[in-house]
């Protein structure tokens, strides 16, 4: 079951502001920016996280006739692997 985040109250009004940073991967320790809190940045790379595992689907449809497609997608395809062999190489 997924964790409910509730906003932080402060009055009668939720705060919607949220800390951000630039997330780098590198060799070396976790360093966290001045002024930010060690909870803004468990919050900050969670929803990185929840960014990266989000599973996304492209779906294209193209209205032509069925062999003038596969005849086109032929030819990209084909561009394509002479495009890398040719990078390749």
């Amino acid at each position: 079951m997924p964790k409910i985040k509730r906003p932080t109250v402060v009055g009668n009004v939720p705060d919607k502001s949220q800390q951000v940073a630039e997330i780098i991967h590198h060799k070396g320790q976790l360093m966290i920016p001045e002024g930010m809190s060690v909870d803004a940045a468990i919050g900050l790379l969670e929803r990185r996280r929840d960014y990266l595992q989000e599973v996304v689907a492209v779906r294209r449809t193209y209205n032509v006739f069925p062999w003038d497609g596969a005849n086109a997608l032929a030819i990209a395809l084909w561009i394509f692997v002479f495009m890398t062999i040719c990078f390749i190489l």
